[in-house]
């Protein structure tokens, strides 16, 4: 007795055609051509699914902010000086460097300062150098001030003391003279510096300065 197997439907759909295949081989090159294109679309599916990933992804980076320059970009360089600024920036530094070494004179509004060789000068012998200070009018110099002057001593250049006090001063009405005295130790060029203290007046007022003199002398 035979006895009839059903197949399930999904196996039944795959086994028949398989089936038909075998008794005609036309069925079975239709079902070749069938299943290599449906192979083909399934390839070109996932190639699409993957750069549309692609694209995606590039949407979602940060664009830049708006109005920021690139981390390579060079930063900005400042403008040169104009000329005539830099002119008078150089003037200063100048001025200001040559009132701290000090000067052998000074000319300002009241008064003209100056320190003055009284040569010749030899080496080992005592020498004098003379300060001049002379008051511009409405001032004349002030006949009670202290005047003095704070040397600066030198291996070079020795002085009989560290300060020049009213006692080497001579006043005039409108001029005061002090003889500064030093030695120098060895033939040269030789500078004598230091600080003078003085006052110039008029009726209603009076003016106490200080002013850096340096001179250089020539000693035999």
């Amino acid at each position: 007795m035979l006895v009839k197997r059903r197949l399930a439907p999904s196996a039944s759909a795959w086994y028949l055609p398989v089936m038909a295949s075998r008794a005609n081989p036309l069925w079975g090159q239709a079902i070749a051509r069938l299943t290599a294109r449906l192979t083909c679309l399934t390839i070109l599916a996932v190639i699409g699914c993957g750069k549309d990933r692609a694209a995606a992804a590039a949407d979602k980076e940060p664009a830049s902010p708006v109005g920021l320059a690139p981390a390579s970009a060079s930063p900005p360089v400042a403008a040169p000086a104009p000329p005539g600024q830099a002119s008078i920036e150089k003037a200063s530094v100048e001025n200001s460097t040559a009132k701290e070494a000090g000067a052998a004179k000074v000319s300002e509004a009241s008064f003209d300062l100056e320190i003055l060789p009284r040569g010749p000068y030899r080496a080992g012998q005592k020498g004098v150098a003379e300060i001049v200070l002379s008051a511009k009018p409405p001032y004349k110099v002030n006949h009670e001030y202290p005047y003095k002057f704070k040397v600066k001593a030198s291996p070079e250049v020795t002085f009989a003391s560290e300060v020049v006090t009213r006692d080497k001063v001579k006043l005039e009405q409108k001029r005061a003279l002090m003889s500064v005295e030093f030695t120098a130790q060895s033939a040269g060029s030789r500078r004598v510096s230091g600080e003078f203290a003085f006052s110039v007046c008029t009726e209603e007022r009076c003016m106490i300065e200080k002013r850096e003199l340096s001179l250089q002398v020539e000693v035999q």
